[in-house]
């Protein structure tokens, strides 16, 4: 995708910001998705979803999610031994970098992927199951992974959490408007 198609993006989201730290972010989507399959556009409507692209954003339990993507630090091998400790407090400071921020997103929606098809079938899951694993709503009690749960019938899709439907919504908008007007045929 096109690096000016993910500036144009960026900035419908967030508006003041600056064109020059839209370029930078639209150049690490475009080199981290571009041999990913992670949608770039994807992205974009998750982190409008998480933090209207403001890198100081904090967010979560204790404030413990930071940055553009909300990226927790509970999830950080970095703060296994808790918030207070030097390693964590430094991995916090990066990820209140939006460049870095955006690599750690990506990496972790490329695990998810990874997890929900190895779990419900590589045929089963798209963005928005990957974003449910993202965003924590799995259920291990109702043996509900991925925005799917296991019948008896097998893998069966589940109503997607409103927040994940929200980032859909988004993201088929910025493909719509990425995509140009229709033309009619007379």
């Amino acid at each position: 995708m096109l690096v000016a198609t993910i500036v144009a993006a960026i900035l419908l989201s967030q508006p003041g910001m600056s064109r020059s730290q839209a370029v930078a972010y639209a150049r690490v989507l475009s080199h981290e998705t571009r041999s990913t399959g992670v949608d770039p556009l994807g992205v974009v409507a998750l982190v409008h979803n998480e933090s209207r692209w403001i890198a100081s954003t904090r967010g979560g339990r204790d404030g413990a999610c930071i940055g553009l993507g909300q990226v927790c630090l509970h999830d950080q091998t970095a703060c296994r031994g808790g918030f207070d400790t030097p390693s964590c407090q430094a991995r916090a400071a990066e990820l209140q970098d939006g460049a870095a921020n955006l690599r750690v997103v990506v990496r972790s929606l490329v695990r998810w992927r990874r997890w929900c098809d190895g779990k419900t079938g590589p045929a089963r899951t798209g963005f928005g199951h990957w974003v449910v694993g993202y965003g924590g709503w799995n259920d291990p009690g109702r043996n509900q992974w991925c925005g799917r749960r296991l019948s008896r019938r097998g893998w069966v899709d589940v109503a997607l959490p409103s927040t994940v439907r929200r980032i859909l919504v988004r993201r088929a908008q910025l493909h719509q408007l990425a995509a140009g007007p229709r033309r009619r045929d007379r």
